[in-house]
């Protein structure tokens, strides 16, 4: 799904879709579950994790042009799965 229709969303899978750079940022306060896995994301945008508090778990697994993450990523306080 495109950005804009995360917003009600709780659970958002985009597993293997050739994904490279999350550059936008979604509004999905409700979010507790993005799956990422085997796409070829090289780089996440610092702001991409801002209107996510209520993120648990979150995978990027077989990513592997991904060296950094954002340091975005520590406003994740409710996050228990990396």
């Amino acid at each position: 799904p495109k950005v804009e229709e995360w917003e009600g969303a709780k659970r958002v899978s985009l597993m293997e879709n050739k994904i490279e750079s999350l550059s936008e940022i979604p509004t999905c306060p409700r979010l507790v579950t993005l799956l990422l896995d085997e796409n070829r994301i090289e780089e996440i945008t610092d702001g991409f994790f801002q209107s996510m508090s209520s993120l648990r778990v979150l995978s990027l697994r077989g990513n592997f042009p991904l060296s950094t993450l954002p340091s975005g990523i520590s406003g994740l306080v409710s996050l228990h799965h990396l």
